[in-house]
């Protein structure tokens, strides 16, 4: 009997990356030449028609730095939550804001979820509901991002007006919510602080009690050169049966990594996303199509376009549209800040899509986009 050499060897190496639990298909691709550039920073997309409402607006006798926007809705209305600081970003004083709104147009006067001090500085990670509860998931800061001292901590509510006092769930510095996984676990990724920054950047949980801390599972997603991320700020895509985490790094293009069960990850590699080194926002529409808005420009910090990208599968980006590009220009300095539409979450609520930001890290506004156009 004549055996055919090369193809035993396909078959070997098939079944030798089946049984590591190695995926061998890419995490997320694109659709060839769905960026194009043509000269500019920003993608040649179309522009998607929605509605801007603002929800804060700095002034010269208000605090001044707003960042980390994120919404959920609640019995009955859209709820807010960010960061507002004095003047710079993740500096003394800096607090928690929230806000609602009953028609996502005209939102409520602001008001302060939790006070920052000299050392106790809040920084916002989201918003979820767990039995009937209101969750404000955030960071306190030691006085910086990587003290040792920061840690994540939640709170609830039921009626978002009253709070209880933080609960601590783990060291780390975190700005995204926690998401849903097929099995109905929920991971949420954040930043190492230290003394583990200088070997360690993405912190991963996994966990089927949010509310529980002590259920909270650490997980790893390797890497082969970790200098690539400064912050990584995971997300994530929660597909039927697996789930990819997008990171944020220095390279011009986000970076992916896939896991069938949320705690065995592939090692990232470099997507050809296009971004440019900011926090993104990930998630499913009623219909099943998945969506990616980040700013995908070609320009590291250019946060000029904010760019939508779709999915039918969650594993190829196929069509894509700008939310946002008009010109912006920053009305009061500070440290950190820089100019654009920045660090977006979404939520669907309704008929819509809610994409919430912030402007030039000074102002918090919502477009509202109908389902239909997506």
């Amino acid at each position: 009997m004549r055996i055919n050499l090369s193809l035993t060897l396909t078959v070997l190496v098939s079944l030798i990356v089946m049984s590591s639990g190695m995926l061998a298909a890419p995490p997320v691709e694109t659709k060839s030449k769905l960026f194009k550039f043509n000269g500019s920073t920003k993608p040649d997309l179309p522009s998607v028609k929605g509605d801007h409402f603002k929800v804060y607006q700095a002034t010269a006798d208000s605090f001044k730095f707003c960042h980390h926007p994120c919404l959920i809705d609640y019995r009955g209305k859209l709820f807010a939550m960010w960061s507002n600081g004095k003047i710079h970003e993740d500096a003394e004083g800096q607090r928690l804001l929230i806000s609602d709104s009953t028609d996502g147009e005209r939102w409520c006067k602001p008001r302060a979820l939790f006070e920052g001090g000299d050392d106790k500085i809040f920084v916002a990670a989201g918003l979820s509901v767990v039995s009937e509860k209101l969750v404000a998931w955030f960071t306190i800061t030691g006085g910086t991002n990587f003290n040792p001292n920061t840690a994540l901590y939640f709170s609830t509510s039921d009626d978002g007006n009253s709070w209880t006092s933080p609960t601590k769930v783990t060291s780390g510095f975190f700005i995204n919510p926690p998401v849903q996984l097929h099995d109905g676990r929920w991971i949420m990724g954040g930043e190492y602080t230290d003394p583990y920054r200088d070997t360690k950047r993405m912190k991963i949980l996994v966990t089927m009690e949010l509310l529980v801390p002590t259920s909270w599972k650490e997980v790893t997603i390797p890497i082969d050169d970790v200098s690539v991320i400064g912050y990584a700020e995971p997300n994530f895509i929660a597909r039927e049966h697996d789930t990819v985490a997008l990171l944020r790094n220095y390279s011009g293009k986000l970076y992916a990594a896939q896991s069938t069960d949320g705690e065995e990850w592939t090692t990232a590699e470099q997507t050809a996303i296009p971004d440019s080194t900011a926090r993104f926002a990930t998630g499913k529409l009623p219909s099943g199509t998945y969506f990616l808005i980040n700013n995908a420009t070609n320009k590291q910090f250019d946060r000029s376009a904010l760019v939508m990208t779709l999915s039918n599968d969650g594993r190829k980006l196929t069509r894509g549209m700008i939310v946002r590009s008009e010109p912006t220009k920053m009305r009061f300095d500070g440290k950190h800040k820089l100019d654009g539409w920045q660090y977006p979450h979404a939520h669907v609520w309704g008929d819509y899509l809610y994409v919430i930001y912030s402007v030039n890290k000074e102002d918090v506004f919502v477009t509202r986009i109908p389902l239909k156009r997506l």
